[in-house]
């Protein structure tokens, strides 16, 4: 099965006070079955959630934290439609909170547990190496900073589907890439100084049993 994403969101970003924000919808319904990734920066220790009004539920995959939060959040099996995803923000009353953030449809997929992630200061950011499995995998990549700036990923062959420029909020960029096969890859960015910056493993998720099947038709 082709892993190749299918559409993602304008990314969205915001510098007022709240405890949550909408993203941009897709440009076009997702399909029944998919995947969607949504990947979040904010500032200051507010963990994100995301939910929307289909009633998909959103997992997080990974939670970077350095001085802000960097996440990876995953909805499988969605239901077919246009969602209105929410992130929601824990924070203290009347904080600003600085944040961007992206949505991608994608095949339907499951998280391989194969992941690298990392922080620090200066201008080049490294997630590490990881190695993708056997067989197709997509691999997500996702940087963000507090600095002001733009940042750009030094790995080659990745195609960016969320991005906003560090200042006036969280920067973030968000980029992805196919593999045919196992292949040992190092995501680096050069970029602004503090950053967070992970890399993500994903494959084809099962196809449903019969019996899943015909549970679902007769539920």
């Amino acid at each position: 099965m082709p892993l190749t994403p299918i559409q993602y969101s304008a990314t969205t970003l915001r510098t007022t006070a709240g405890t949550s924000f909408t993203l941009s919808n897709f440009a076009s319904p997702v399909t029944a079955g998919n995947t969607i990734l949504v990947c979040v920066a904010n500032y200051g220790v507010n963990l994100p959630a995301a939910t929307d009004d289909l009633g998909n539920v959103y997992t997080p995959d990974i939670i970077n934290y350095y001085g802000a939060y960097l996440t990876v959040l995953r909805a499988e099996n969605v239901v077919a439609g246009t969602p209105t995803i929410t992130i929601s923000l824990r924070i203290n009353s009347g904080s600003v909170i600085y944040f961007s953030a992206c949505a991608l449809e994608c095949p339907p997929l499951k998280f391989a547990g194969i992941l690298s992630a990392n922080a620090g200061t200066g201008t080049t950011a490294t997630a590490g190496s990881i190695t993708t499995p056997s067989g197709s995998s997509l691999v997500i990549g996702v940087y963000s900073t507090d600095g002001a700036g733009s940042s750009s990923m030094s790995t080659s062959g990745f195609t960016r589907f969320g991005y906003v420029a560090g200042g006036s909020t969280e920067g973030l960029d968000a980029e992805y890439q196919v593999y045919s096969s196992s292949t040992t890859v190092n995501l680096t960015w050069t970029g602004i100084s503090p950053w967070r910056c992970c890399a993500l493993v994903y494959v084809a998720a099962p196809a449903a049993t019969s019996s899943e099947v015909n549970f679902a038709m007769a539920g």
